[in-house]
């Protein structure tokens, strides 16, 4: 109870570390495919090399979103639009976490899993 508590005291604090239930919740060839991104970029895993693949993404999604709707009949402008915003927001988000791993310009392996399963999860594929 933290009533109890003193302040000329140190105290050990335990938690668990409940980071990689993330990655149990995804689906195995959804594991497959974060273990797969990760694993492209080597061990130890260069945050630069990171940062690099995921603007490569999203600048191949902004392709994607371009070519579907040049070939699309409509032309919604305001469609394109915010999914071309969410690309960008999903960039970045993920260079953020990059930048809040990295550790002498290294990540963890665990860090980037979890990184990259977030970005599969939260993402907008533009392929679908």
């Amino acid at each position: 109870r933290a009533d109890r508590l003193t302040p000329d005291a140190s105290y050990e604090v335990v938690m668990a570390d409940e980071r990689a239930s993330m990655l149990e919740r995804l689906s195995e060839g959804d594991r497959d495919k974060v273990e797969a991104a990760v694993s492209r970029h080597g061990d130890p895993l260069r945050a630069d090399r990171l940062a690099a693949d995921f603007k490569a993404r999203a600048q191949r999604r902004l392709k994607s979103i371009d070519r579907q709707f040049a070939a699309a009949q409509s032309k919604n402008a305001a469609l394109r639009d915010a999914h071309a915003a969410r690309v960008a927001d999903d960039e970045r988000r993920a260079l953020a976490k990059v930048t809040a791993a990295t550790v002498d310009g290294k990540i963890d392996h665990m860090d980037s899993l979890l990184i990259e399963a977030s970005y599969l999860e939260t993402s907008l594929d533009t392929e679908r």
